[in-house]
């Protein structure tokens, strides 16, 4: 049966080629929290399950609001996805953000309101973890 032996400041685990994907994550998050003395970037939600906690550096997806809409109802830019670094974290995560954008960068502090999370609807200024592909 192959495994292997992860130590890392003075706590081994030891994950074996049949654990299951649930027994790999726990022994992952036990040596995170060993080694940090601290909460990992997830943690088990009120609602239940597992979710991604916001943190300074993270990348995530930024909505762009797009131009108002013209008479006839098109817009010049519609809104789009943008890459954005999260720079700083508030309450029921909502967060600071640097967008990067094609031009040029757009700061939204938490001062200016920040920007609030929106995992399934993606509304112009809000933003939501990426995509996963494949």
């Amino acid at each position: 049966m192959a495994r292997v032996q992860i130590s890392t400041a003075g706590h081994t685990v030891t994950v074996h080629a049949d654990d299951n994907w649930h027994q790999v994550v726990a022994k992952a998050l036990y040596l995170w929290h060993r080694t940090c003395g601290c909460l990992p970037p997830i943690h088990s939600a009120e609602r239940g399950g597992w979710r991604m906690r916001p943190t300074v550096g993270r990348i995530v997806h930024y909505v762009s609001h797009g131009t108002p809409p013209r008479s006839d109802g098109t817009q010049a830019f519609t809104a789009q996805c943008r890459a954005a670094v999260i720079t700083e974290v508030g309450d029921n995560d909502i967060v600071g953000l640097c967008v990067l954008n094609p031009t040029g960068q757009f700061f939204h502090s938490l001062a200016a309101g920040g920007c609030h999370h929106q995992e399934n609807e993606h509304a112009g200024g809000s933003w939501h973890w990426p995509e996963r592909e494949g």
